[in-house]
């Protein structure tokens, strides 16, 4: 069976995400990802009457900071357990992928 260009995409994501996850620094496991995201991409993830980023937040569980819009800056935060964290990266970047 054949991979589109986006299934591969996602899945060497997947691939990068579950390992740059299980890193431990120490005896603590990350919990906060910081991601960089051009600031014109973040309509995307907000996406129209902020229902982009509440699925991310229903199906994943992860919770997803941004700056106000007012705020240059390009940094997006994702917050949960390890566990959480991947599934929500990876569905942030189907949304970016999709839309590019």
């Amino acid at each position: 069976m054949s991979l589109s260009l986006l299934e591969k995409k996602k899945l060497k994501l997947k691939q990068w995400l579950e390992f740059k996850i299980s890193i431990k620094n120490e005896n603590e496991i990350v919990k906060v990802f910081l991601l960089k995201f051009l600031k014109n991409q973040h309509h995307y993830i907000i996406g129209p009457r902020r229902q982009t980023i509440q699925e991310i937040l229903q199906e994943t569980g992860a919770s997803v900071e941004m700056f106000p819009s007012k705020v240059q800056s390009d940094t997006v935060t994702f917050r949960d357990e390890p566990a959480k964290l991947g599934p929500a990266l990876i569905l942030v970047h189907s949304y970016l992928a999709y839309e590019n």
